[in-house]
């Protein structure tokens, strides 16, 4: 029999050895150690919509960069696995899979609604939260998902701003153009009747292929419509197309982009004279000025290091997010609490931009505005 001295110590250091072997176990499943936490990313970086990949990636890691210098998160380190999507919704599910199959604790900054409806069965198996998606699409949002938190607002708030917006212009007669794939087919359609919900004519509703730049037939539909404005729920390459084809065939209308697009990209893609006076819906603040504390964090930050624009500065305000849920999770973090940190109805505020979520919402955020492009160049308010 051991003297009660040294069976103490021996438990003591059994007990020690059993908590590190079942930390060691639990931190080894869930991406995250004593110095690190490990988040997992699915994002196009080539393709037709590798613009928004690598912008929205670009301001995030501004964020999870500024964390790290400060020490990190609770003592750790963040730190990505990126793979690249082209913008595929089967290679999204595929990099889901892999990305938990590595063993990421959460993952963050997905692209797409129809990427992202690919995810939800490899997500939801593995009760994986993910942080941050690219898109307004509904489909997503209803009914909400318990593992998917939404940092930016959904389409139907976009749309109830814009209609307001096009009424105090008496413009009442629009068309909407979508992806022709199945996010964006359900984006489209619903899109049309939250417009015409609202009081809006909608006279067409045109599918495109994902990532064309083959838009003869539908510039054409649109050219023959009486309408005033086009809303399009595209990627900048497309929407560029469409714009040029249109205007070839004596479409005489405005344009409107929900917030999906790339705003910056088009602009590019277009040129000066063609893209004064798009229009675009925003649903982050102004990355252009300091006229909010999360605008001015994100700009002393960018520098000339990351390109400065709304889809960037998205990225940068979901990654500000993240690292404040990382925080709430405690020194001790695991997925489950990671969700109870979100979900508890506090308001994460960020500098002039507030979040918040319940376990009946995962609609975070709620800010949008009507920017227009002047001669300047400039996204005027």
């Amino acid at each position: 029999m051991l003297p009660l001295l040294n069976w103490r110590t021996s438990a003591a250091a059994l007990g020690s050895v059993a908590l590190i072997c079942m930390s060691a176990s639990v931190y080894a499943q869930s991406g995250v150690d004593r110095t690190s936490i490990l988040l997992g990313v699915s994002t196009p970086l080539t393709g037709t919509e590798s613009a928004v990949g690598t912008d929205y990636l670009a301001g995030a890691r501004l964020a999870f960069d500024a964390a790290n210098k400060a020490g990190g998160v609770n003592g750790r380190t963040i730190k990505l696995e990126v793979l690249d999507d082209a913008g595929k919704a089967e290679t999204t599910a595929a990099n889901t899979k892999k990305l938990i199959d590595q063993g990421v604790f959460a993952l963050f900054g997905f692209y797409g609604g129809n990427n992202t409806i690919a995810a939800l069965p490899a997500i939801n198996t593995a009760k994986v939260p993910l942080v941050g998606v690219f898109t307004g699409n509904q489909t997503l949002r209803d009914p909400s998902n318990r593992y998917v938190f939404h940092a930016r607002t959904g389409y139907y708030d976009e749309i109830a701003h814009v209609t307001k917006r096009l009424q105090a212009m008496s413009a009442n007669k629009i068309a909407v153009a979508h992806f022709n794939d199945r996010g964006g087919t359900d984006t489209g359609k619903r899109t049309a009747e939250e417009f015409q919900k609202l009081g809006v004519d909608v006279k067409a509703v045109v599918p495109i292929e994902r990532g064309s730049t083959k838009v003869e037939a539908a510039a054409a539909t649109l050219a023959k419509a009486d309408i005033q404005w086009v809303v399009m729920i595209l990627t900048n390459k497309t929407a560029a197309a469409l714009i040029r084809e249109t205007r070839k065939q004596g479409g005489l209308f405005q344009f409107m982009s929900l917030s999906f697009t790339n705003a910056a990209a088009l602009i590019d893609d277009l040129g000066p004279r063609e893209s004064i006076g798009l229009a675009f819906a925003q649903v982050v603040p102004t990355p252009y000025s300091n006229a909010t504390g999360i605008s001015a964090e994100f700009r002393s930050l960018a520098g000339k290091t990351a390109p400065i624009n709304y889809v960037s500065m998205e990225g940068f305000v979901t990654a500000r997010l993240m690292i404040e849920a990382l925080r709430r999770a405690g020194a001790t973090p695991t997925r489950e609490r990671l969700v109870e940190a979100l979900e508890n109805g506090r308001a994460i505020e960020l500098g002039n931009y507030s979040v918040s979520f319940t376990p009946r919402d995962r609609d975070g955020g709620d800010f949008v505005e009507l920017t227009v492009v002047d001669r300047f160049l400039r996204f005027v308010r």
